[in-house]
């Protein structure tokens, strides 16, 4: 709940939050369930500020979450742990939407490195794979992110 007060995230940001997700995050990437709430943690220090998206971005941020979207073990996982796996993957894709979402709204000169590493494609799949979860949010992150078509 820290994370979503406006002062703690600059703080966080300031002691290292970005490089410190991305580190914990290699370590159980393939749990869709911490992944979710690592993501989770991104959406939330990045949640209108700008300079906490760029830290975000430095650190390699973006790729986790594109990676965390479109990881292959995560999902062969997440398939054997049953109903709680899939919930973790729908959570995964949900908060990987918002994430980019919120990277990208308030600084448009993202959006051109962040396209280059292939968001359009996989915020896509994310609102077709998983639309009751993602078709709001997916919608947002296509439109942030300069994309044509974002209802699509």
């Amino acid at each position: 709940m820290l994370a979503h007060r406006d002062a703690c995230k600059d703080a966080l940001a300031l002691l290292g939050a970005f490089p410190l997700v991305c580190r914990l995050a290699s370590l159980h990437s393939a749990n869709p369930l911490v992944m979710a709430q690592m993501i989770g943690l991104l959406v939330a220090l990045t949640l209108r500020h700008p300079d906490n998206a760029v830290a975000a971005v430095d650190a390699g941020c973006v790729d986790l979450i594109l990676k965390a979207m479109t990881d292959e073990d995560m999902r062969d996982a997440a398939r054997e742990a049953g109903p709680e796996g899939r919930t973790g993957l729908a959570a995964v894709q949900r908060a990987g939407c918002m994430a980019l979402r919120n990277i990208c709204a308030r600084c448009p000169a993202l959006r051109p490195p962040i396209a280059a590493l292939g968001a359009e494609k996989v915020v896509r799949a994310a609102k077709k794979g998983w639309p009751s979860s993602c078709g709001d949010v997916g919608s947002a992150a296509l439109r942030d992110l300069g994309c044509d078509k974002y209802n699509d």
